[in-house]
């Protein structure tokens, strides 16, 4: 029945949920009332998770290539997409490369950008299964 098909999802949600809320590093009321709910919040996560190679090869393209212009704006978008997560630190962690390449300070860049796509990494295997 409809009724026992939407219980067990939400129950199997409620798993994935209560696993991410193991993690420790996600907020997740925070992802929840960005995406607009649970259901809506596990899809963001799957994303995240799927997109995070790709996400960095693009950041490091532009870095190898010292297009300023292109980094900027791919370490706004992991800034925007890890604070919708609920991924406060990373978030945090984009916006002040954000701010290095606004401020062409190549020096923290190229201090932080490795630390920062490593730590991105993470998230992959944080959420897989979800």
């Amino acid at each position: 029945a409809p009724e026992e098909q939407a219980e067990a999802a939400g129950n199997e949600n409620a798993g994935k949920l209560k696993r991410v809320s193991e993690l420790g590093e996600l907020d997740i009321q925070e992802g929840i009332s960005y995406s607009g709910s649970q259901d809506m919040y596990l899809m963001a996560l799957q994303f995240f998770a799927k997109t995070v190679d790709a996400k960095s090869e693009e950041i490091l393209s532009y870095y190898n290539n010292g297009d300023w212009d292109g980094y900027r704006s791919k370490v706004h978008a992991l800034k925007s997409t890890a604070r919708v997560i609920g991924a406060g630190e990373l978030s945090e962690m984009a916006r002040r490369l954000e701010a290095a390449a606004n401020e062409m300070d190549l020096e923290y860049i190229h201090e932080h950008t490795d630390e920062v796509l490593a730590f991105f990494a993470t998230y992959k295997e944080k959420l897989s299964g979800l």
